[in-house]
């Protein structure tokens, strides 16, 4: 066992709307689950978004809040920005899901780039539901798709 605790990376979206009147955002659920079991595990996690700041809820996924979610809705209050610095010094990322992932996590260079470093390293990567959608437009190096 290593005294060195494992460093998680969770990336989360930052869009709002997937039509005027059709509010997103990040769904809890699958942010909160995982990040406590992290937690629990002993895991270092940070949490960063595509642009930084407040994480948007999707309404719908807030409806029926599990109280032990709190300490982790916490933790979206005030979000690193993701950067290309965040392609090292983690032992594996994970992208939650949401509706809003849909919009900002595809074209995100930054995003790409974190995932092509963790990819190239052999480091884990893990998404739920709609996180998969940061997957889609990453290759390694020679150009070869991810998925």
């Amino acid at each position: 066992e290593s005294c060195m605790a494992k460093r998680v990376l969770m990336v989360v979206t930052n869009h709002t709307t997937i039509t005027d009147d059709h509010k997103t955002g990040l769904w809890l659920e699958e942010f909160a689950v995982p990040y406590l079991v992290f937690k629990e595990k002993g895991y270092d996690v940070k949490v960063a978004s595509i642009q930084g700041g407040e994480v948007p809820l999707d309404p719908r996924s807030i409806e029926k809040k599990d109280p032990a979610w709190a300490k982790a809705e916490e933790e979206l209050k005030n979000t690193a920005r993701l950067s290309k610095d965040d392609a090292s010094g983690f032992d594996a990322i994970f992208l939650p899901g949401g509706h809003g992932t849909m919009f900002d996590f595809p074209d995100n260079e930054t995003l790409q780039y974190v995932l092509q470093q963790f990819a190239e390293d052999g480091r884990i990567i893990g998404a739920v539901c709609h996180g998969p959608s940061g997957l889609v437009n990453v290759t390694y190096k020679d150009g070869t798709p991810l998925v």
